[in-house]
């Protein structure tokens, strides 16, 4: 007997691994059009043509859901980083914002959670919790890296500056929902003392 990856094997196990991603799939589109409170897993076990019953056995509830969501975000973002090899702050964000102009659905799903899990009772509360803190510690230090290179200012705390970058992306996110025609990386390139 042969040993396989799961990018490899058939029948059933593929069957499961497909329609799991076909649900976070659809999760998304509903939570981006409803959010996760209105969003329904009735309405995600139609779209994909399952019972409510049948959703159940792939996440044992909805907050499952949420969180596979929420990593195949981060995931998405991750993969596009990587795949750019950004090696500095102007790359990354260049990266970031690039990803989310072609993945408007992950992008507006994580728009959405993020304001309705302000709410300390919301199941996301403390995911985004814990992503701001990894957010803001992670960019700290990009921006000190930033500004011992002369490239971003020295005037103003790392800290300060990481908050405003954070502002900065987060508020795109939501503008690119009204005005597409906004283009994030020339406007996140006037954090940066020298222009491209």
């Amino acid at each position: 007997m042969t040993q396989e990856t799961a990018g490899t094997r058939r029948g059933p196990y593929r069957k499961g691994v497909e329609r799991r991603r076909r649900i976070v799939e659809t999760a998304v589109e509903v939570f981006a059009a409803k959010g996760y409170t209105s969003g329904s897993m009735r309405e995600i076990a139609t779209r994909v043509g399952l019972t409510q019953a049948g959703l159940l056995h792939h996440f044992a509830d909805k907050e499952e859901l949420l969180t596979e969501v929420l990593n195949a975000r981060d995931g998405s973002v991750d993969a596009a980083l990587a795949e750019r090899e950004a090696t500095t702050l102007r790359e990354a964000l260049a990266g970031i914002a690039e990803h989310n102009r072609r993945e408007q659905g992950l992008t507006s799903v994580f728009t959405i959670l993020s304001a309705e899990a302000t709410n300390e009772d919301h199941p996301a509360h403390g995911y985004f919790t814990r992503r701001y803190r990894e957010q803001h510690a992670a960019s700290v230090a990009a921006v000190r890296a930033e500004q011992a290179a002369g490239r971003m200012r020295a005037d103003v705390p790392p800290e300060v500056l990481a908050s405003l970058l954070i502002a900065a992306l987060d508020g795109l996110q939501l503008q690119q929902s009204y005005l597409p025609e906004i283009d994030p990386t020339e406007v996140l390139e006037a954090l940066f003392t020298e222009r491209d």
